[in-house]
């Protein structure tokens, strides 16, 4: 029996992945096995003094996790095992411009391989500049280039309008505060064509590929990529009968797939959205759709429920994906999700609670039940901003 990974908020749980998803998230510019000290002298150098008028706002997060799992034979004579794994991530922002806006973000992550020996995985998952320009005295264009996250059409885990990033995740992770996070090397535009419309080309730019990927990289070796890996499309949202409607087409270099797609979200008694999307090289549609319902009470808090579901033609599988967050008070907070498949019929349910007793830190203890392989995790995690 494969032994299941360790489910922790900062290590995906592995699902089944919808044809036409993408590679799993949070990639950054290199993934590398690299001397946690590099991270430490990044960090070091981000508290040094700036020129004047420049204004870098630092954000360094801890986050420390420890996970008992629950599988049938684990190991020979054994069914349950114990992990334990921990997070630092800088944040790097300029807030001294208005025109101007810069995000710099490094991760790294302290874990243990198979064979017990420690590993330090260090990853940039966010390197982008935003700036914008005007033209007259009303029209503003907006820019961005990067590594950075753009979302097309409307859901938090099933999308069929995200043409960039995949209508599912290959792997998410149920007890993490956002489920999905991929980020793109890409420049695009945002340009207004009227109230509540604009237009927002984009341009996939392939990552160069370093010669030599040992310690010593010397990154003057990097090796463009081809320009048929280039990947660019564009979409327009605008509203129709107070329905945001939404129409756009990708086409990805690299699979050579072109992907068109349609989305619309409402307001009726409940949020609702709903798009589909085509792909050319797996020749499969993609349909999605979801509601969401926010309370808030005086007495009891505010809550939240949210169900979406996502149906491809190929397999003729649904995905669904329900979910419900409560909060109490500013302190506590509670929430219960699933993901079931109408082709595996499994479940994998989360539930947890989260208390914040002082500023900056925060205790969390995770549940996980995995249906197929008769496995479950409790995890608890202690995260602290400084």
């Amino acid at each position: 029996m494969v032994i299941p990974e360790i489910p922790t908020p900062r290590n995906e749980t592995s699902r089944r992945a919808p044809s036409g998803s993408v590679p799993p998230r949070r990639p950054g510019l290199g993934v590398a096995t690299v001397p946690v000290t590099v991270l430490v002298c990044v960090i070091l150098l981000a508290g040094a003094p700036v020129p004047a008028g420049a204004e870098v706002h630092s954000e360094v997060s801890l986050d420390i996790y420890n996970s008992l799992v629950y599988a049938k034979d684990i190991s020979p004579g054994e069914d349950i095992a114990a992990g334990a794994s921990a997070t630092v991530q800088l944040d790097l922002k300029n807030t001294g411009s208005r025109d101007v806006r810069s995000w710099f973000q490094l991760r790294s992550t302290l874990a243990h391989r198979e064979d017990g020996t420690a590993m330090t995985i260090v990853d940039v998952p966010r390197a982008e500049v935003r700036w914008r320009m005007t033209a007259g005295e009303r029209y503003t264009m907006r820019y961005t280039a990067g590594r950075t996250r753009l979302t097309w059409g409307d859901g938090v885990l099933y999308n069929a309008g995200d043409v960039l990033n995949g209508v599912g995740p290959n792997h998410v992770d149920l007890t993490a505060d956002t489920l999905r996070d991929e980020t793109l090397w890409l420049i695009s535009a945002y340009l207004p064509v009227g109230r509540f419309s604009f237009v927002e080309p984009v341009l996939l730019v392939p990552m160069n590929r370093l010669l030599d990927s040992g310690p010593s990289t010397d990154l003057t070796t990097a090796a463009p990529r081809p320009a048929s890996e280039i990947g660019a499309g564009g979409r327009m949202q605008g509203q129709i009968a107070g329905i945001k409607s939404e129409v756009g087409y990708l086409y990805r270099g690299t699979s050579d797939d072109h992907r068109p797609y349609v989305t619309f979200q409402g307001n009726l008694v409940l949020d609702w959205y709903t798009g589909a999307s085509w792909s050319s090289a797996s020749r499969e549609g993609f349909v999605s759709g979801g509601v969401l319902y926010n309370g808030v009470t005086n007495r009891y808090g505010n809550w939240s429920a949210r169900t979406e579901a996502l149906w491809g033609t190929a397999g003729d599988v649904v995905e669904l994906f329900p979910g419900v967050t409560w909060s109490p008070s500013r302190l506590f907070s509670l929430f219960l999700r699933g993901l079931t498949s109408t082709e595996a019929e499994t479940l994998d349910a989360a539930a947890g609670f989260t208390w914040i007793p002082s500023t900056g830190l925060s205790l969390s203890l995770y549940g996980i039940v995995n249906t197929e392989q008769e496995a479950g995790a409790i995890t608890t995690a202690v995260s602290y901003v400084f």
